[in-house]
């Protein structure tokens, strides 16, 4: 990710909650860190990530149809993220020692325990990009 400012990142939700998906565009509603776009399905996630591959990704666990670690090593080999590669972040129920070792293994860099705090995905997101911005500079 190469982003000179926070207001430059694309940050994908999915989230079959309309509640959730409310809660999360309203702490991004200022721009100021980045475009975000919303998906109530894995399916729909995956077809926008086919042609576009977004700085951050945030799934939540139970989406339908398909879960939360199997999305992500789906949605690894499509060949968007071939050259680079989002963050993504899991909303999790459970967040056994078990179950969140399972989600860093397969893939997740974060997880956060729902119900979230809206203001602890936001101090999550605004550390990733700065880690990034710092990376590429």
């Amino acid at each position: 990710m190469q982003l000179s400012h926070l207001s430059n990142a694309q940050i994908f939700v999915a989230d079959p909650v309309p509640f959730s998906r409310r809660l999360i565009g309203d702490l991004f509603s200022d721009g100021k860190c980045g475009t975000v776009d919303f998906f109530d399905n894995g399916a729909s996630l995956i077809e926008a990530c086919s042609s576009s591959c977004p700085d951050i990704i945030i799934i939540d666990d139970r989406l339908p149809f398909i879960f939360g670690v199997e999305l992500l090593r789906t949605m690894s080999n499509l060949p968007s993220f071939h050259e680079k590669s989002p963050i993504f972040v899991l909303l999790a129920e459970d967040t056994t020692k078990s179950a969140v070792e399972e989600a860093i293994f397969g893939g997740f860099a974060f997880v956060i325990k729902k119900p979230f705090v809206p203001s602890y995905l936001m101090q999550i997101v605004r550390q990733i990009i700065l880690d990034q911005v710092s990376v590429a500079s």
